[in-house]
């Protein structure tokens, strides 16, 4: 499963990079261990139904799980900019999004506990999330597969994506 090149995910990383740089060698070494020192964060999808028809909206519950055993700091920010989401056909074959994603705005920040859940929110604040406000939107028939992965935690800070950070939600559209 390939997802896709987050812009959040590229923004952390490169932050980390010139403020690596910037520093001295004892603060590099100290950035490099806050780095290394951010937990696992898991994700949790959830369909509102199972079946759609082409073109209605898909609403999503997305969970945070941190399963690690360190606090994990994340800024409250809408979902796109939490989780990345991958869709697939019944073949396997990525769906790519057709719409653009809303930007994010954060307006605090906050602190994820050990074994702690996070419900992500969309821009509006409701818990239901939008397929779309990822650009996707389906309107051929047939099954698909929505995972994803947090980008929170070491996930938000990897190079490279894995599809084990969350479950596999299934939803089918007929029409």
């Amino acid at each position: 499963m390939t997802f896709r090149s987050s812009a959040l995910m590229s923004i952390r990383g490169w932050v980390f990079t010139c403020m690596a740089a910037a520093l001295s060698p004892d603060l590099q070494a100290q950035c490099g261990a806050m780095r290394e020192s951010l937990g696992g964060v898991s994700l949790s999808i959830e369909v509102s139904r199972s079946t759609y028809r082409p073109g209605d909206s898909i609403n999503l519950r997305l969970t945070l799980r941190n399963t690690s055993e360190r606090p994990i700091p994340f800024l409250v920010v809408p979902a796109p900019a939490l989780a990345d989401l991958c869709v697939s056909d019944a073949a396997g074959q990525r769906v790519e999004p057709e719409l653009a994603e809303a930007g994010a705005l954060a307006l605090s920040a906050g602190l994820l506990k050990p074994g702690a859940e996070l419900t992500l929110r969309s821009a509006k604040g409701e818990e239901w999330v939008n397929l779309r406000d990822w650009g996707y939107e389906l309107r051929t028939s047939g099954t698909y597969i929505i995972q994803g992965m947090s980008l929170v935690g070491d996930a938000g800070l990897a190079s490279e994506p894995t599809p084990s950070q969350s479950n596999r939600a299934s939803i089918n559209i007929e029409g």
